[in-house]
């Protein structure tokens, strides 16, 4: 079996120890049951000594599918939560996020607080794995060139051009790569449109850094996996806020269903649309039965606090017939529909963008396998590569994306230039994004 995502972050002893598993013979629910019993001698004498011990047993799944952390949380266990958070690793609550759920219903800001805390953690832990996949992608890629613009726009001229914005282009050539937006991130508050900034990848110069530029301030900045977390800390006032957010509405989640997703070629006086993108002659098709669902939970759990059995009878499901506090669920399901346009003569094809973006990580994998299955058996997907999308994004608004140029070669300008790809001997460093 291979590692989940937790193993693959983590790496530590305490996580060696957990892969190995609860010792044979052991009894596994022997944590399950000292939190049930409220057992604070072993708390004392076994549990805060042996921190390996502590992090194999956790993990075991008593009959409800619970773990001990979960159960503690049901029956207001406050001196075993109180060790958990403070001796068990963090892989387990990046592991097990319903763990915010759970603390939202105990009614603790400090709870909801480090799991929310958790969740940004792993966050920022995914996104590290980027520098892996970004070196993996440009190993196996050959050399190209790419020119696309996006656009939100409203039925309000005025305001559309008030709206966000931007012309980015991508440059391969060899290992580097360079993006280059008109978006400024360096020593502003809000990332905006008044300037020119690049992104480099260039092993060969800055090992396994990335490089932020901002060409009009002249400053630069390195992003390492390590950057995320420093730099994506957030402030103790925005953290205060989401919690409160959190503790009030409840969690937040969303799925999109798009593996329904229709496509009508888009006609006029009985001829199908033709839109010309970049130089790119493009069937006009109109795209629908794509749905977006909403929940809103603030509560699902059985308050266990008042329960009166022993735990034999907690594990032959002898619970209350009625938790506490029924669940509280919001659910709205929107569909969207819109406009995109294949390119027959665009010289890329979806099968090809698929293997350049093939990836061995197992959560990103299974999106493009996804992607890929569905372009394998769908007859109805449009030949070509798509090359102009609509998409709503609120009412009366619209994202709009054009790829205008690709070229399976950069312009002869990026290898006459040396310094295309390194900072500018000028450049200031800057140490932090200010976006918070």
């Amino acid at each position: 079996m291979s590692p989940d995502i937790g193993s693959i972050l983590s790496g530590t002893d305490t996580e060696t120890a957990v892969a190995i598993g609860i010792p044979d013979g052991a009894d596994k629910y022997e944590l399950t049951r000292d939190v049930f019993d409220n057992n604070l001698t072993k708390l004392k004498e076994v549990w805060k000594k042996d921190i390996v011990r502590l992090n194999q047993f956790v993990e075991a799944l008593d009959v409800h599918e619970t773990t001990p952390v979960h159960l503690a949380f049901r029956m207001r266990r406050k001196e075993y939560l109180a060790l958990f958070f403070d001796k068990v690793h963090s892989s387990f609550f990046e592991r097990n996020l319903s763990l915010l759920d759970e603390a939202i219903n105990y009614k603790d800001k400090v709870y909801v607080r480090e799991m929310f805390m958790h969740q940004l953690e792993f966050g920022s832990k995914i996104a590290s794995i980027s520098f892996d996949l970004l070196a993996r992608m440009i190993y196996r890629t050959n050399d190209f060139y790419s020119t696309f613009n996006w656009n939100v726009k409203t039925w309000v001229p005025l305001v559309s051009k008030l709206l966000p914005h931007d012309t980015t282009i991508i440059y391969k050539y060899g290992q580097c790569v360079r993006i280059d937006t008109r978006y400024r991130v360096l020593g502003v508050k809000i990332p905006k449109v008044n300037g020119h900034t690049s992104i480099l990848y260039n092993p060969e110069v800055f090992d396994d850094k990335m490089v932020v530029i901002d060409r009009v301030k002249n400053l630069y900045m390195y992003l390492t996996k390590a950057s995320f977390e420093k730099h994506g800390a957030p402030t103790e006032k925005w953290l205060k806020k989401e919690v409160e957010a959190i503790m009030k509405k409840g969690e937040l989640s969303a799925e999109l269903d798009w593996k329904s997703i229709q496509f009508k070629p888009e006609n006029k006086k009985g001829k199908q649309k033709e839109k010309v993108i970049g130089g790119y002659p493009a069937d006009r098709y109109k795209w629908s039965n794509v749905r977006l669902s909403v929940k809103t939970r603030k509560t699902y759990i059985n308050d266990l606090s008042n329960f009166n059995g022993n735990f034999d009878e907690y594990m032959a499901g002898q619970l209350p017939e009625q938790p506490v506090e029924q669940p509280i669920v919001k659910e709205s399901e929107k569909e969207f529909r819109g406009r995109i346009a294949f390119s027959k003569t665009f010289p890329l094809d979806f099968p090809e963008l698929l293997s350049l973006i093939d990836v061995e990580a197992p959560m990103i994998r299974k999106i493009f396998t996804e992607l890929a299955e569905y372009d394998k058996n769908a007859d109805k997907l449009p030949e070509g590569f798509p090359v102009f999308l609509e998409l709503p994004v609120a009412p009366g608004a619209k994202f709009y994306l054009r790829i205008t140029d690709y070229a399976r070669e950069c312009p002869a300008y990026v290898a006459q230039d040396e310094n295309f790809f390194v900072i500018p001997k000028d450049a200031r460093r800057s140490y932090q994004f200010d976006w918070y």
